[in-house]
């Protein structure tokens, strides 16, 4: 692709304004989902890694337990369990065409819990996923349906709380439903930028983001620049009563007086979520910890947040004696405004940016070049990557190197890529009982000289090992040959316990937890999981353990299949 063909594309993908609009949502269906005051810790589509923040999270004063109460009147969809991820998740299905999601919980209201308690024992693992056809576990608004924990991927006791719409699971910003919020601060504008454009597509060549300056106390400044140039928002909002610092609603950017681009965080498709490394300026992320969103929506980026009757270009082409003014505003769903205004001049100096390369040569490494629109392979020895076309946005020179027979550095993670590729160690020169034991790791050095590793995973077929990965980097072979540990808790062997609960704890520092069985008299007994506390618990009286005494055996596997076992004796 030649360059004037490739600024053609990116022009295009600056005017591009034309995406979907979200439909009009009852706000009066739903009740809270919770009876105290509504305070945020987190809001719907709030930039994290990877992805968008698919619900709302509502403090719940640092404690466990609140009640869950179901927003309308409806049935049970869906019921899960699971080690990470939402922890305890409740799905409600509604009349009106919504669904309503609950994440992290601590418990499930009886009638809910016993199908849950039954299926875990049927399928004698704590983790499960259980649909329920519609109607046969109804429920009625303001019934208690659950409560707040702090399971799953949880940081903190907190409700995770999304309505999705029914028909195509689109995620929708609970906000427009009615569930208001005590917001009177306007959002926080951290850091305003101006980015250059030009750049050759065949050297993945980006402009280094320059910030704009503001004298204290003035919204407006002056810049200058040349060339093709576009703003990226650094913003955030904050609301009554928490000092957390939220994502943004909208952001719109208005040039010479006519709207040139505007975002709204009212709904997504979750297929769509990781374009949020199309949303923001991904390289800039990757190197700097900083989220940009962009102002302009570029080609490949398929969200629907972005407004539908641009009038103005949000790239400007600036040429000596060129001027624009240009306006900036960041709002929330409380109707609060921070506008920002800034008079952008052309510049004769072509040197008004810092160019910036992707790809990192080395001494022993070697550009390759991969079109984006072709399947692409890289072959060395004993490895392999297979990218199969439409892997990357656009073409580009891949930076490859063989760090040693291997070890293999597959260009680096400032590149974002619209799909994931596979990675392949040929390991037949290993011995059979080793090949079993092997994942792809990537290493991580040491000040030191050492070396950690993250373990990734992978599988072993006919003597090879392979990834699927979405994430450029280094890649290795590692063994895991450390079977999980295994400690009891405060308990004493043969003695009472001294309440209900038992706990022990299990830890795996290489491939990680695969599965684990606890046996009580040779009887499969459920235990819960707390993954962040690395703690299992039985619940001797809801698992129905009678007085006296009784032996323990607990089984843990890890991700390649080194297995521990644990045995003792308890009274109840």
């Amino acid at each position: 692709m030649n360059r004037t063909l490739f600024l053609s594309i990116f022009f295009l993908g600056g005017l591009f304004c034309a995406a979907q609009q979200p439909p009009e949502v009852p706000r009066h269906d739903f009740s809270a989902p919770m009876a105290h005051k509504r305070v945020l810790a987190g809001s719907f589509g709030e930039l994290r890694d990877g992805h968008f923040h698919s619900g709302d999270d509502f403090k719940t004063q640092f404690v466990v337990g609140k009640e869950i109460l179901a927003p309308a009147d409806g049935s049970v969809a869906r019921v899960s369990v699971s080690h990470g991820g939402y922890g305890k998740a409740l799905y409600l299905r509604h009349p009106n065409g919504y669904t309503t999601v609950y994440g992290h919980l601590n418990g499930f209201a009886p009638k809910i819990d016993s199908v849950v308690h039954a299926r875990q024992y049927a399928e004698r693992s704590y983790a499960v996923n259980i649909e329920i056809p519609e109607g046969e576990i109804p429920v009625e608004k303001g019934e208690l349906v659950a409560w707040s924990g702090n399971t799953g991927g949880s940081m903190g006791p907190h409700l995770h709380f999304e309505v999705r719409r029914t028909r195509d699971n689109l995620a929708m910003n609970p906000l427009l439903f009615g569930f208001s919020v005590d917001d009177h601060r306007a959002p926080t504008l951290n850091g305003l930028y101006l980015m250059n454009l030009e750049g050759s597509d065949s050297l993945e060549t980006l402009s280094e983001p320059r910030r704009i300056v503001f004298e204290k106390g003035r919204d407006h400044a002056l810049v200058k620049a040349s060339g093709r140039v576009a703003f990226l928002v650094d913003a955030y909002d904050t609301m009554d009563d928490a000092p957390n610092h939220n994502g943004v609603y909208g952001i719109d950017l208005y040039v010479d007086g006519q709207k040139a681009y505007g975002m709204r965080m009212d709904g997504f498709y979750f297929e769509h979520t990781g374009l949020i490394d199309r949303h923001i300026a991904y390289d800039y992320y990757i190197r700097k910890g900083v989220r940009l969103v962009k102002c302009y929506v570029e080609p490949f980026n398929r969200l629907t947040l972005y407004d539908t009757l641009c009038t103005a270009s949000p790239i400007l082409e600036m040429t000596p004696g060129s001027q624009h003014e240009v306006r900036i505003e960041i709002r929330d769903l409380a109707g609060n405004v921070t506008r920002r205004s800034v008079t952008v001049m052309g510049s004769a100096s072509p040197q008004a940016y810092q160019p910036r390369h992707t790809a990192t040569p080395t001494d022993h490494s070697i550009l390759v070049y991969f079109d984006a629109q072709r399947y692409n392979r890289i072959q060395y020895g004993r490895f392999r990557a297979d990218f199969p076309a439409g892997t990357f946005y656009k073409s580009l020179y891949f930076d490859f190197e063989p760090i040693d027979s291997m070890t293999f550095r597959l260009h680096n993670r400032s590149v974002p890529l619209q799909g994931p590729f596979t990675v392949q160690f040929d390991i037949r020169h290993l011995p059979p009982q080793w090949q079993q034991k092997a994942v792809v790791a990537r290493p991580y050095p040491r000040r030191d000289g050492t070396v950690s590793y993250g373990f990734l995973g992978g599988k072993v077929s006919e003597g090879r090992l392979t990834l699927r990965t979405s994430t450029p980097g280094t890649f290795t072979v590692a063994l895991d040959t450390i079977p999980p540990s295994i400690e009891k808790g405060s308990w004493r062997s043969g003695e009472k316990l001294p309440g209900r609960y038992l706990r022990m704890y299990i830890r795996d520092g290489q491939t990680g937890i695969a599965s684990f069985d606890a046996y009580i008299d040779g009887r499969w007994v459920l235990m819960e999981y707390e993954y962040k506390r690395r703690e299992l618990t039985l619940d001797t009286q809801r698992e129905n353990i009678p007085p006296g005494r009784h032996t323990l055996r607990v089984e843990v596997t890890d991700g390649v299949g080194n297995r521990s076992v644990f045995e003792d004796v308890f009274v109840r």
